[in-house]
């Protein structure tokens, strides 16, 4: 089963075959939500679209069966490690992104979740627009393509969580949310299901729990399976392994992209020579980018205030434990005990508010009593259960577009 679109498999740039001074109409540069977003829709308009992506392309059974292959699981592509999880930490923040033809679909947990009132009520950007109004279609729109489903398994962990909240007395917000999952008949190999036949083949979710280490049977949404496989199946380009390092005006009209190889010994590529760029990096991809190609003067004009509004999810967390046999949960800071080293396969969100990374398909929710969001599990060979508390600031924003 191919996740490629058989007739993008071996394409030259339609600018260079055609002795066009333009390699493109549009460089992409990064090939996550934003980039295949934006590489499906460009290309619909007909457009000419190159997607430079830093990280490698990853086939239905290639991802490592355990994130203790890290040479397969981890980013460092300084030592030649090519894998999805990217882990950058900095100053105040330790920052978990993916990397890959898909970007950050390929390792996130895969729920898809409207951001609640007080998001759209920021001021940074209240006044400028009714935005739940402005984006209501839009996120419609992409939970079609993203194949957005109620998730439909409960395991232990949710069980747990359903008697935790319970236990709070907010049993009544407990629900799963919902999920890019195929579902269908488990392991089976089925046509295309969401795109009238043009997607590619799909396989059953069989309920591994990989799904933040890369799915190997093909049920997960990634978008590689979607926007970014239509995009290539309608005349996108997307070039693997290749880091931007540079981008500056022509002379003659358009952009100057200059690349290389991914890779502790990548050379250099070929310029390339673009009407448009689209930046869509990520923070940790685009800002740097921009930040080197002004110090460099390639962009001189960019603004001083480049990189000054950049935010994590806002999310403040907290661990509290107790054994089978006593019935105190206490969600409070007080209660704070040092992180679990297991992750848990089941986690939970309030009133929309962005959720903790877990094993998406067994994702439910509960509110706390503390207006957060509740992680709950039990380690198999003993009685006590883990009760995690994550609560989101104003504002946070969806875990995915």
């Amino acid at each position: 089963m191919s996740d490629v679109p058989p007739a993008r498999v071996a394409i030259e740039l339609a600018g260079a075959r055609n002795g066009d001074a333009f390699d493109a109409d549009f460089v992409i540069v990064g090939s996550g939500f934003g980039g295949s977003v934006s590489a499906l829709r460009l290309v619909e308009k007909g457009y000419r679209v190159l997607v430079l992506e830093a990280g490698r392309r990853w086939r239905t059974g290639e991802f490592p069966k355990t994130n203790w292959l890290i040479h397969k699981f981890l980013w460092l592509p300084q030592l030649g490690f090519y894998g999805i999880q990217r882990i950058t930490l900095l100053k105040n923040v330790l920052v978990l992104s993916g990397a890959g033809v898909g970007g950050g679909s390929l390792v996130y947990a895969n729920t898809l979740i409207e951001p609640p009132e007080a998001f759209f009520r920021d001021p940074n950007w209240a006044g400028l627009d009714n935005w739940k109004v402005e984006l209501a279609p839009h996120y419609a729109e992409a939970k079609r393509m993203l194949g957005a489903t109620r998730s439909r398994f409960l395991g232990p962990g949710d069980q747990i969580l359903r008697e935790v909240a319970d236990e709070l007395g907010v049993g009544d917000t407990f629900h799963q949310p919902d999920v890019a999952v195929y579902f269908g008949e488990p392991g089976k190999v089925a046509a295309d299901p969401f795109f009238d036949g043009q997607g590619p083949e799909r396989v059953g979710c069989v309920f591994c729990g990989g799904c933040m280490v890369g799915c190997n049977y093909g049920a997960k949404n990634t978008l590689d399976k979607n926007y970014l496989y239509l995009a290539e199946k309608a005349g996108a380009v997307v070039q693997p392994l290749t880091t931007v390092t540079g981008i500056s005006p022509h002379p003659d009209g358009g952009y100057e992209v200059t690349t290389r190889r991914t890779g502790p010994f990548g050379g250099r590529g070929r310029p390339l020579r673009t009407r448009k760029v689209v930046l869509a990096g990520g923070v940790l991809g685009t800002v740097p980018l921009l930040l080197d190609c002004k110090r460099r003067g390639l962009l001189p004009a960019l603004s001083a205030r480049l990189g000054d509004y950049v935010r994590t999810s806002s999310s403040a967390r907290w661990g509290a434990a107790r054994t089978l046999a006593t019935r105190a949960v206490s969600p409070s800071p007080a209660a704070s005990i040092p992180m679990p080293t297991r992750m848990s396969k089941s986690c939970a969100t309030v009133r929309g508010k962005t959720p903790w990374d877990g094993w998406a398909h067994s994702w439910s929710t509960a509110q706390a009593a503390a207006g957060g969001a509740l992680l709950a599990f039990s380690e198999p060979s003993s009685k006590t259960r883990w009760i995690f508390c994550a609560c989101s600031g104003r504002g946070a924003g969806p875990s995915a577009p």
